[in-house]
């Protein structure tokens, strides 16, 4: 379990992910946004792009199973961000959220 708060914007998540069956589930605690907007999970390893793995809900609240190619990815040493994205997640594939 992790508590992640946004650095430049409003809002405060509770995120859990089960290693057993890849699922990522993400409960805000507060969250703030100016109109309609995403968020969308990515996994950030040194040297290579960021990598979206999904986007949440509307709401910002809800799971989101982790391909079985990309579990590795969810190890000691990966970065997993949330940003807070155009509504259906980053046009571009890249992040350009806060």
């Amino acid at each position: 379990m992790a508590e992640l708060t946004g650095e430049k914007n409003g809002f405060n998540l509770v995120a859990t992910y089960d290693f057993g069956t890849g699922r990522l589930s993400v409960i805000p605690a507060a969250l703030r946004q100016d109109g309609p907007k995403s968020l969308e999970v990515w996994v950030i390893e040194d040297g290579k792009p960021p990598l979206s793995v999904g986007v949440l809900p509307d709401t910002g609240r809800g799971d989101i199973v982790i391909p079985t190619s990309l579990r590795a990815s969810f190890t000691a040493g990966r970065t997993i961000a949330i940003t807070v994205e155009p509504l259906g997640g980053s046009p571009t594939a890249s992040r350009r959220g806060r």
